[in-house]
């Protein structure tokens, strides 16, 4: 992505991200370059009803979310790049019920894409129930056209019942933050590992951090600073865990092959410590054996131990 137009910017091998205007920079990214479109626009604020009892706490969310403009709407002149940079029609876009009539009539009677109705059920809302229901839905429309459907039984589940995450709101400072798992769950469903997911509108990165947690490339585009920062941070804390999680399984696959190659016993299920007399490979299989003290270690040679060192690039 070299040489877009951003005022900031972070590149790297898991994702890219640009803290600019969605719509302008939208128009910069090649056709058909992206698997997935996942996008959480303003919503339309639906008037009326609300208060009683609880009105505070349902003024002071409605406060929020004024004050970060996240009731504005969605511009849907940017329906066309989505349809652009997607190599097929691959999009999920949450959205109010007061915008659900102008997407199905942009996604499915113009464009003849199949769509879900996907909904977030929380176990916790906004206690303001006077003169109307709980606001404890959320809404995901999920259009395609030629996408293949992924994932398993658990994922395709078209609701989900989570509470809302308050210590994530407080701590990423975002009234209208979506459960990573829920977002987990849709990429599984619509991309392969090593796809490239893009979410125009980023906000504190939460299907940045979905996407790296799955494996597959991101590119994410936020106007806020703050918000653009908070993004950049949780990415990077993602990366670090991911990279982290890989240890383990990367052992035990090189354990697997080792056995594979008759250097370990059959009934040996850690790795041999025998004597040697390199100081520096004798301390790390000492260190090894401390914490595995079931190991055999009678039944591997010095270039046993060499050939395991290597492979596990000591």
């Amino acid at each position: 992505m070299k040489g877009l137009p951003t005022m900031n910017s972070i590149i790297n091998d898991n994702y890219s991200i640009y803290q600019d205007d969605c719509y302008k920079f939208i128009k910069s990214l090649p056709d058909k370059s992206v698997d997935c479109i996942i996008i959480d626009p303003p919503y339309e604020k639906i008037a009326g009803g609300g208060g009683g009892c609880f009105g505070l706490e349902h003024r002071s969310y409605l406060t929020e979310t004024s004050n970060d403009n996240l009731w504005s709407g969605l511009d849907l002149s940017i329906i066309d790049d989505m349809f652009r940079v997607c190599k097929v029609p691959n999009f999920y876009v949450w959205c109010s019920k007061k915008q659900m009539y102008k997407l199905l009539t942009e996604f499915v009677e113009k464009r003849k894409c199949s769509f879900n109705l996907l909904t977030w059920n929380k176990s916790n809302p906004i206690p303001a129930s006077y003169n109307r229901y709980l606001l404890d839905t959320e809404y995901c429309l999920f259009f395609r056209k030629g996408a293949r459907l992924y994932g398993s039984y658990h994922t395709k589940k078209t609701f989900r019942v989570l509470p809302v995450n308050k210590a994530d709101k407080k701590l990423y400072n975002h009234p209208t933050i979506k459960p990573v798992s829920i977002l987990e769950d849709f990429i599984e469903n619509s991309t392969l590992p090593g796809d490239t997911v893009l979410d125009m509108f980023m906000g504190t990165g939460s299907t940045g951090v979905a996407a790296v947690n799955k494996g597959r490339k991101f590119i994410g585009v936020e106007i806020k600073p703050g918000y653009f920062a908070t993004a950049s941070s949780r990415l990077e804390e993602a990366v670090r865990n991911r990279e982290n999680s890989e240890v383990s399984p990367q052992i035990e696959h090189d354990k697997e092959e080792l056995e594979n190659m008759e250097l370990l016993p059959d009934n040996c299920d850690s790795f041999p410590v025998p004597r040697i007399e390199d100081e520096e490979l004798a301390d790390f299989f000492n260190k090894l054996k401390d914490k595995m003290p079931e190991c055999d270690t009678r039944k591997a040679s010095p270039e046993a131990i060499k050939e395991m060192a290597s492979r596990l690039g000591l």
